[in-house]
């Protein structure tokens, strides 16, 4: 469990940094308003891969006895589905292309979807090497793709190929993943795909991937309906608020959320607690998210302009909104992986339906009054969340609430200990001041971790 912690985190800082070195360079080379058709395209994909995995590698990492021929019934069904998409979004790329009012549009989709068709190619493999937790290569792949996708947009950016950059950019990495994930697996994984176990297989994946799907619904139908009722510029505004707040994802929570499923799932095949996983794991996340929101909050227009340019000031207001969402759906945040891991797919399926739902209903309704009052709806959506998600975990996965609230209060109090250096530098207008109010803040954080032996802590050195 350590190693593939350390590797996870190894793996996707690795890409975080490439990533963020190519955000940085773009942001600065290309105009918010090619960014934002490429958020809308990359949207759009992003849409079509959700229906293109329908929870097949949920599926494929949870069950433990799968033949020969379930393989080739997976594989038969992400061939059908892909070729299916890419011929639909092929046809349809001059149409979203007139909708969306923008001609580039249009080639942008025809690259981006060529990696449709690609990814099935590894998808049997990648699944295999995140079951078995080999999350060393999992970071050396992540590590070579994020290099070629970085070199790539740099260079063709700067040569004048505008938004069209990231998406070659894109299908490079995809055909470099697909390669290496062949490369590493060490399963002997069969090629032809044949329908024989279609009927038995299909329903336990798509009972997985429904969710899932909808899911990724409320994520990209938000830039989509946005980019539609204001402009593609207010959707590269959207993108850029929630970035910020989303490396904090990328950096730390998303390697850890790679681990979970598989462990949650040892746990319901070995018999195990689950119970002290889940509450050691959200102790951690709390502890890290809620004194870094703050900083994030109080911080917002600088850090944006610092990373992204001076173009990119107007996505500060947003921040704030971004933060207090990701402040409260940091709670539950682990909440599909130990559902899926369980077999409670049910509960996923009826949460994710229900918060994205009203999430698209309050981007809709309030996206009239302009892109800040749309982001500000999404606070309340993220509060009826939580009340789902608790009554889950709590009744459904049997996790003690009295355990839940003390691992909440313990990081109210932490947060509130850690952040008052902030607080109080924060209302200063000294540069030097408020730099020194936060170095004191991550001070006070390792005092705090290492004095009460904060479950990070044990969690490295177990």
């Amino acid at each position: 469990m350590k190693k593939a912690f350390i590797w996870s985190f190894l793996g996707q800082y690795i890409t975080i940094m490439m990533r963020a070195a190519s955000v940085i360079v773009v942001a600065r080379v290309l105009s918010p308003n090619e960014i934002g058709v490429y958020a809308i395209a990359a949207s759009i994909i992003a849409l079509t891969h959700g229906i293109r995995n329908m929870g097949i590698n949920q599926f494929l990492i949870r069950e433990n006895e799968l033949t020969k021929e379930d393989y080739q019934a997976v594989l038969f069904i992400s061939w059908s589905l892909c070729i299916t998409l890419f011929i639909v979004i092929n046809t349809f790329a001059v149409s979203i292309a007139e909708f969306y009012d923008n001609a580039s549009l249009e080639n942008i989709l025809r690259v981006l979807t060529v990696s449709i068709l690609i990814l099935p190619l590894g998808l049997i493999s990648e699944s295999m090497i995140v079951k078995e937790m080999r999350f060393k290569v999992l970071a050396l792949i992540n590590g070579v793709n994020s290099v070629l996708n970085l070199t790539i947009t740099v260079v063709l950016a700067l040569n004048d190929f505008g938004a069209l950059s990231l998406a070659i950019a894109t299908l490079v990495g995809q055909i470099s993943m697909v390669i290496l994930f062949k490369y590493y697996s060490n399963a002997n994984i069969p090629v032809v795909p044949k329908p024989h176990n279609v009927r038995t297989i299909a329903p336990k994946i798509f009972k997985v991937g429904g969710s899932q799907l909808i899911n990724l619904i409320g994520q990209q139908g938000q830039p989509l309906y946005i980019g539609k009722s204001i402009n593609a510029e207010a959707v590269a505004l959207y993108d850029k608020g929630f970035a910020l707040i989303n490396l904090m994802n990328e950096l730390i929570f998303s390697a850890i959320q790679k681990v979970m499923l598989p462990i949650f799932s040892l746990h319901t095949k070995e018999g195990t607690n689950h119970g002290q996983s889940y509450l050691q794991v959200t102790n951690v996340i709390l502890s890290i998210a809620w004194p870094a929101l703050v900083f994030f909050y109080l911080y917002a227009e600088e850090i944006i302009v610092f990373l992204y340019g001076e173009q990119w000031r107007a996505a500060s207001v947003l921040v704030p909104y971004f933060t207090v969402i990701a402040c409260i759906n940091n709670i539950t945040r682990f909440h599909n992986e130990l559902m899926i891991g369980l077999k409670r797919d049910k509960e996923v399926f009826y949460s994710n339906l229900i918060y994205v739902g009203l999430n698209l209903a309050a981007i809709v309704y309030f996206s009239r009054y302009g892109l800040e009052k749309a982001v500000w709806s999404l606070q309340f959506v993220a509060i009826v969340r939580l009340i789902i998600n608790s009554y889950n975990i709590s009744y459904k996965a049997k996790i003690e609430k009295i355990e839940i609230l003390k691992v909440i209060r313990n990081n109210i109090l932490l947060t509130i200990f850690v952040s008052s250096p902030l607080l109080i530098t924060f209302v200063i207008d000294n540069n030097l001041i408020k730099f020194l109010g936060v170095f004191i803040s991550a001070v006070f954080w390792l005092l705090m971790a290492f004095i009460c032996k904060h479950p990070i802590i044990k969690l490295v050195s177990k």
